[in-house]
């Protein structure tokens, strides 16, 4: 059994102890509950269901890996961080990329996450905090795409390394939206 001071973190320490042995799909509430002694109505006081418990944890990861973030807006340091993120829990965002979909599922939720960070970087940048349209698109393409790219390589199994991946990324990166993202 798991044992931690935080019940939030209980139940994600309970859900990342449990899908390291099961397919995420089979594992349900009562299961996360029962494996850290946590009752079950506890679970809905702290997450609305088990895709907001997978992208807590995501977020939770992605603000860890923030901690040291450079001044200004660093676009490849970023998604260097996000490297790391996906391989200190590899096994786990794999078994969710395979086994969970939907309008909340992590992989709609990161995409959206990481767009709104990039977002928030670059507002500075423009009059009044606000993105012009046509660059906003072309972040939320590129994002969407990334994430795309990034689950179809994960669920696939590639072997290609990181500095590898993220230099095909910033190459991709529109010329408009690198005066905002590149140091």
């Amino acid at each position: 059994m798991i044992k931690r001071s935080n019940t939030k973190e209980l139940l994600a320490e309970s859900l990342l102890d449990l899908a390291a042995s099961k397919s995420i799909n089979k594992i349900h509430v009562r299961d996360i509950t029962m494996n850290c002694g946590v009752s079950y109505p506890m679970f809905y006081y702290y997450y609305k269901d088990m895709d907001d418990l997978i992208n807590s944890i995501f977020r939770k990861d992605f603000e860890k890996k923030m901690i040291d973030e450079p001044e200004g807006i660093d676009y490849v340091w970023t998604l260097d961080r996000l490297a790391e993120l996906i391989r200190d829990k590899y096994e786990f965002y794999l078994n969710v990329l395979q086994n969970m979909s939907g309008v909340n599922s992590l992989y709609n939720y990161s995409a959206q996450y990481v767009l709104e960070y990039f977002e928030k970087k670059i507002s500075p940048s423009f009059p009044g905090g606000k993105i012009p349209d046509r660059l906003k698109i072309m972040l939320e393409f590129h994002i969407m795409g990334i994430r795309t790219k990034t689950c179809d390589m994960i669920t696939s199994g590639s072997t290609k390394p990181a500095d590898y991946i993220i230099n095909a990324f910033t190459d991709a990166l529109p010329s408009d939206l690198k005066p905002y993202l590149l140091p």
